[in-house]
Protein backbone atom coordinates (compact mmCIF):
# COMPACT_ATOMS: atom_id res chain seq x y z
CA UNK A 1 0.00 0.00 0.00
CA UNK A 2 2.68 1.97 0.85
CA UNK A 3 4.66 1.55 -2.48
CA UNK A 4 1.41 2.43 -4.31
CA UNK A 5 1.33 5.84 -2.76
CA UNK A 6 4.35 6.57 -3.14
CA UNK A 7 4.11 5.84 -6.84
CA UNK A 8 1.17 8.17 -7.05
CA UNK A 9 3.18 10.62 -5.48
CA UNK A 10 5.56 10.33 -7.30
CA UNK A 11 3.71 10.18 -10.69
CA UNK A 12 1.51 13.61 -9.65
CA UNK A 13 5.45 15.55 -8.83
CA UNK A 14 6.22 14.25 -11.78
CA UNK A 15 3.35 15.57 -14.44
CA UNK A 16 3.31 19.10 -12.50
CA UNK A 17 6.70 19.71 -12.85
CA UNK A 18 6.34 18.50 -16.55
CA UNK A 19 3.00 20.98 -17.07
CA UNK A 20 4.75 23.66 -14.98
CA UNK A 21 7.31 23.72 -17.88
CA UNK A 22 7.11 26.58 -20.66
CA UNK A 23 6.79 25.40 -23.79
CA UNK A 24 8.47 26.50 -27.04
CA UNK A 25 5.92 28.66 -28.05
CA UNK A 26 5.03 30.34 -24.59
CA UNK A 27 8.58 31.18 -24.26
CA UNK A 28 8.70 32.31 -27.12
CA UNK A 29 5.24 34.21 -26.68
CA UNK A 30 7.03 36.09 -23.50
CA UNK A 31 10.11 37.53 -25.53
CA UNK A 32 7.96 38.73 -28.14
CA UNK A 33 5.66 40.22 -25.66
CA UNK A 34 8.09 41.68 -23.82
CA UNK A 35 10.11 42.54 -27.15
CA UNK A 36 7.06 44.38 -28.27
CA UNK A 37 6.81 46.37 -25.31
CA UNK A 38 9.69 48.07 -25.36
CA UNK A 39 9.82 48.59 -29.02
CA UNK A 40 6.41 50.81 -28.27
CA UNK A 41 8.39 52.30 -25.54
CA UNK A 42 11.29 53.00 -27.68
CA UNK A 43 9.60 54.67 -30.70
CA UNK A 44 6.65 56.34 -28.50
CA UNK A 45 5.64 59.11 -30.91
CA UNK A 46 5.46 61.84 -27.98
CA UNK A 47 9.69 61.50 -27.99
CA UNK A 48 11.89 63.32 -30.07
CA UNK A 49 14.24 59.96 -31.12
CA UNK A 50 13.62 56.69 -30.09
CA UNK A 51 15.68 56.54 -27.06
CA UNK A 52 15.21 53.59 -23.61
CA UNK A 53 17.52 53.73 -20.56
CA UNK A 54 20.10 51.99 -21.02
CA UNK A 55 18.77 49.19 -18.40
CA UNK A 56 15.70 49.03 -21.26
CA UNK A 57 17.81 49.24 -24.05
CA UNK A 58 20.18 46.16 -22.81
CA UNK A 59 17.21 44.26 -22.15
CA UNK A 60 15.98 45.47 -25.59
CA UNK A 61 18.84 43.73 -27.68
CA UNK A 62 19.32 40.93 -25.33
CA UNK A 63 15.85 39.63 -26.55
CA UNK A 64 16.24 40.55 -29.92
CA UNK A 65 19.36 38.22 -29.88
CA UNK A 66 17.30 35.69 -28.14
CA UNK A 67 14.32 36.08 -30.79
CA UNK A 68 16.83 35.70 -33.56
CA UNK A 69 18.98 32.48 -32.09
CA UNK A 70 15.33 31.06 -30.96
CA UNK A 71 12.46 31.91 -33.75
CA UNK A 72 13.80 31.26 -37.31
CA UNK A 73 10.45 31.65 -38.59
CA UNK A 74 10.28 35.14 -36.89
CA UNK A 75 13.73 36.21 -38.76
CA UNK A 76 11.96 35.13 -41.68
CA UNK A 77 8.94 37.28 -41.15
CA UNK A 78 11.67 40.44 -40.41
CA UNK A 79 13.42 39.42 -43.54
CA UNK A 80 10.61 39.32 -46.31
CA UNK A 81 9.31 42.59 -44.32
CA UNK A 82 13.05 44.24 -45.04
CA UNK A 83 12.57 43.85 -48.63
CA UNK A 84 9.15 44.85 -48.75
CA UNK A 85 10.02 48.18 -47.15
CA UNK A 86 13.33 48.44 -49.31
CA UNK A 87 11.08 47.95 -52.39
CA UNK A 88 8.76 50.46 -51.18
CA UNK A 89 11.49 53.14 -50.63
CA UNK A 90 12.60 53.06 -54.63
CA UNK A 91 11.48 56.41 -55.64
CA UNK A 92 10.16 55.22 -58.90
CA UNK A 93 8.65 51.85 -59.14
CA UNK A 94 8.35 49.73 -62.15
CA UNK A 95 5.12 47.03 -62.44
CA UNK A 96 7.47 44.33 -61.70
CA UNK A 97 8.69 46.07 -58.39
CA UNK A 98 4.86 46.21 -57.45
CA UNK A 99 3.64 43.06 -58.46
CA UNK A 100 6.88 41.67 -55.98
CA UNK A 101 5.78 44.24 -53.41
CA UNK A 102 2.12 42.20 -53.32
CA UNK A 103 3.94 38.76 -53.62
CA UNK A 104 6.05 39.37 -50.75
CA UNK A 105 3.10 40.38 -48.89
CA UNK A 106 1.66 37.43 -49.52
CA UNK A 107 4.57 35.33 -48.06
CA UNK A 108 4.55 37.54 -45.08
CA UNK A 109 1.04 36.25 -44.71
CA UNK A 110 2.30 32.42 -45.48
CA UNK A 111 4.86 32.82 -42.97
CA UNK A 112 2.69 34.77 -40.20
CA UNK A 113 0.19 32.01 -40.66
CA UNK A 114 2.69 29.36 -39.47
CA UNK A 115 4.56 31.51 -36.79
CA UNK A 116 3.56 29.45 -33.50
CA UNK A 117 2.62 25.96 -35.46
CA UNK A 118 6.53 24.71 -33.84
CA UNK A 119 6.38 22.90 -30.88
CA UNK A 120 10.16 22.45 -30.84
CA UNK A 121 13.19 24.72 -32.11
CA UNK A 122 14.07 21.89 -34.46
CA UNK A 123 10.66 22.05 -35.93
CA UNK A 124 10.68 25.63 -36.47
CA UNK A 125 14.18 25.50 -37.91
CA UNK A 126 12.35 22.70 -40.79
CA UNK A 127 9.55 25.05 -41.02
CA UNK A 128 11.49 28.24 -41.91
CA UNK A 129 13.83 26.20 -44.39
CA UNK A 130 11.05 25.22 -46.06
CA UNK A 131 9.29 28.44 -46.14
CA UNK A 132 12.66 30.04 -46.88
CA UNK A 133 12.93 27.83 -50.36
CA UNK A 134 9.18 29.39 -50.93
CA UNK A 135 10.26 32.62 -50.68
CA UNK A 136 13.32 32.45 -52.08
CA UNK A 137 11.69 31.39 -55.29
CA UNK A 138 8.48 33.90 -55.07
CA UNK A 139 6.10 30.82 -55.26
CA UNK A 140 3.10 32.11 -53.28
CA UNK A 141 0.91 29.28 -54.88
CA UNK A 142 3.17 26.74 -53.70
CA UNK A 143 3.36 27.57 -50.45
CA UNK A 144 -0.02 27.78 -50.01
CA UNK A 145 0.00 24.17 -51.71
CA UNK A 146 2.62 23.22 -48.76
CA UNK A 147 0.65 25.29 -46.36
CA UNK A 148 -2.46 22.94 -46.53
CA UNK A 149 -0.52 20.02 -45.47
CA UNK A 150 1.67 21.45 -42.46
Amino acid sequence: MKAIILALLLLSFGLSAFASDPTYQDALRKVHDRFAYLEMLRSDYRKTQPILSPEQEQERLQLHGQLLRDDPVWVLYEQINADVDALKALPTKTESDAALIETLKNLIAFVRAHDDKATTRAQADEYAMSMRQFVARRDYEGAKAWSKTH
